[in-house]
């Protein structure tokens, strides 16, 4: 063999690694842990769950097809290319409690751990949060951690000034972004980037990104459908999917994000809106109610986990009640509406193509991967908080 044989056989065999994936791989072996995305144990149980099961899972032909954009090879297993999970948390409802589990989440990214010795389950980063309808709510937000925080000092009234400055210190790293169409999201998502790496434009240049968050899916997909319905250059004849203007944007968009994720090792958390009513277990044999999706194919292959949330039912006025009736228990019936909890679960719609392991550890779950909570003035209270309160 000659010397350019043997050289060219030895190259073959070296692995090229950015630094970012070995210091991830090195992360990886030194945790003996499950990673705590969240903070919210319930919740970490499904995403990890989850993230295991599609990291050895091979990469659909819409994966594939991202991955190019992001000038990654096709080839490359999934897990190199999903290090962290992707949760859409999609309102079974208007007022389904979504708003509200987001508003938590971001809480528990923006605190800090510890503060004057107390523990504040938080998780000291930075939160990237694209506010997609301009309706995200960041007094509820500042609502949430303030109870949050009383809750872990124990309601002491003294310390309520401090409380303020705290949060007041976290919001400092809640970095808020109101793009208004799909191409003004692609330029926010493509400018992320170098603004993070940017020390002079915010303060958390000390602090890891915890989450990218896309508030309201369904803000722009009205616009992009007309859009794509008045394409002159579409056919709708065609039998091939995928290729019209709504699902390029989204697998632009798609790539966009496994790009960020890829850099800054975080999760992407979403919320949306259901354009359909519940489907029952009875209709489809799943453990747990499901959704028809609406959003594209590209983006439902690169969610890892998907949560529907629904208000838990309330007993209605019986039949035939009377007006005088109905206003005697007005106050009963409000006070057993604010008890009412919510409720997050698995999404067990396409379920089919999920892998087994995943499959048999969702059933073992609590619920088949439920997660209940109560929504108070100023606090998110789990189902095991209450036990413990």
């Amino acid at each position: 063999m000659s010397a350019q044989a043997l050289g060219a056989e030895l190259l073959r065999e070296v692995r090229v690694e950015r630094l970012d994936e070995l210091l991830r791989s090195l992360q990886a072996i030194e945790s003996s842990q499950a990673p705590a995305y969240t903070n919210i144990e319930p919740l970490d149980i499904i995403l990890n769950a989850s993230l295991l099961s599609k990291a050895i899972r091979p990469l659909s032909a819409q994966a594939q097809s991202t991955a190019l954009l992001y000038e990654k090879s096709p080839d490359q297993d999934a897990s190199k290319m999903r290090q962290s999970p992707v949760l859409e948390i999609c309102g079974a409802a208007p007022c389904s409690g979504k708003t509200q589990l987001l508003c938590h989440i971001i809480s528990l990214q923006l605190l800090p751990s510890v503060h004057l010795d107390i523990g504040l389950q938080g998780k000291g980063s930075a939160v990237l949060l694209l506010d997609l309808d301009s309706r995200f709510s960041v007094l509820r937000l500042r609502d949430i951690m303030q109870g949050h925080v009383r809750s872990c000092f124990n309601h002491c009234e003294s310390l309520n000034l401090d409380i303020r400055s705290l949060v007041y210190d976290s919001f400092q790293h809640l970095h808020i972004f109101r793009p208004q169409s799909s191409a003004s999201l692609l330029a926010t998502l493509a400018s992320l980037e170098g603004y993070l790496f940017s020390i002079t434009s915010h303060f958390s240049a000390n602090r890891p990104v915890g989450a990218i968050v896309l508030y309201n899916l369904n803000a722009f997909l009205w616009q992009d459908r007309l859009d794509e319905a008045e394409d002159p250059a579409r056919d709708p004849s065609s039998p091939h999917q995928g290729s019209g203007v709504l699902s390029q944007r989204w697998k632009h968009i798609v790539a966009s994000l496994r790009g960020l994720q890829c850099t800054f090792s975080c999760p992407i958390m979403t919320t949306s809106s259901a354009l359909s009513s519940l489907v029952p277990t009875s209709s489809t044999g799943y453990p747990s109610p499901s959704l028809r999706p609406h959003l594209p194919g590209v983006w439902r292959s690169f969610v890892s986990t998907k949560l529907i949330v629904k208000r838990d039912s309330v007993r209605k006025f019986a039949l035939g009640v009377s007006v005088e009736e109905a206003a005697r228990k007005a106050e009963q019936r409000r006070e057993a509406v604010e008890k009412s909890g919510f409720s997050a679960c698995v999404d067990w719609a396409g379920s089919e193509n999920w892998r087994e392991e995943f499959r048999k550890a969702v059933r073992k779950l609590p619920g088949c991967g439920e997660v209940c909570f109560r929504v108070t003035a100023d606090r998110v209270v789990f189902r095991q908080e209450d036990g413990a309160s």
